[in-house]
């Protein structure tokens, strides 16, 4: 199987059952904070692959450019796609219920990029293809964490990240925004999701 194989509308007939089945697996996941109001992880995974879908249908030309490029064989828009799928695998195994019914799942970016290289391998993808897809999965909370408009250190952080994290920093910011559009933070905390959407957008408008 190849990674133009999969679709959200295959995975969500079921289709892919016995070739993805960590994803399925999702269904079981509850999330409940300000990001997600009882939604399972499996939902949210089709729901920020839909997201993706609609900006590559919206983005213009010199989005397009990057999205295009190819790392190896395949251009970078496969991999961001493969990310997305797989970015969130760890929260089965990192859930923390807490009594007042909200959930949270720590550090689980690093089970994710496990679980996602088992995966990976069967889907054939070069040596260079998943070690974009894994950086971009190791480090998608990190991103999360530092864009904050509260964050004094914010633009130094974020410099830093730049420079260390080059290879891959314009898949890292595609996918990390594409993981909270049209979320639940939008409801719950409208200003700082309207930050966090303008911040990224203004970071893709500079590196494009």
């Amino acid at each position: 199987m190849k990674i133009r194989d999969i679709s959200v509308a295959k995975i969500r007939s079921g289709k892919l059952l016995t070739e993805l089945p960590e994803i399925y697996e999702l269904r079981g996941v509850i999330e409940n904070n300000c990001w997600h109001n009882h939604e399972t992880t499996f939902d949210h995974t089709l729901k920020v692959l839909t997201n993706y879908k609609k900006f590559l249908e919206k983005t213009n030309s010199k989005i397009a450019i990057y999205l295009n490029k190819k790392i190896d064989r395949l251009p970078v828009k496969d991999l961001i796609f493969a990310s997305i799928l797989l970015h969130d695998l760890g929260k089965k195994e990192t859930i923390v219920n807490y009594k007042d019914g909200s959930s949270f799942f720590p550090l689980h970016e690093k089970i994710s990029a496990v679980k996602s290289k088992k995966i990976l391998d069967k889907l054939d993808f070069s040596w260079s293809e998943k070690r974009y897809i894994l950086n971009i999965i190791k480090n998608h909370s990190y991103l999360h964490s530092i864009v904050d408009e509260e964050n004094k250190k914010l633009n130094d952080q974020f410099n830093k990240l730049m420079v260390k994290k080059s290879s891959f920093i314009f898949g890292l910011i595609v996918m990390v925004m594409m993981d909270i559009t049209d979320c639940y933070l939008k409801q719950t905390m409208p200003q700082k999701y309207h930050f966090l959407i303008n911040f990224y957008r203004q970071k893709l408008k500079t590196l494009t």
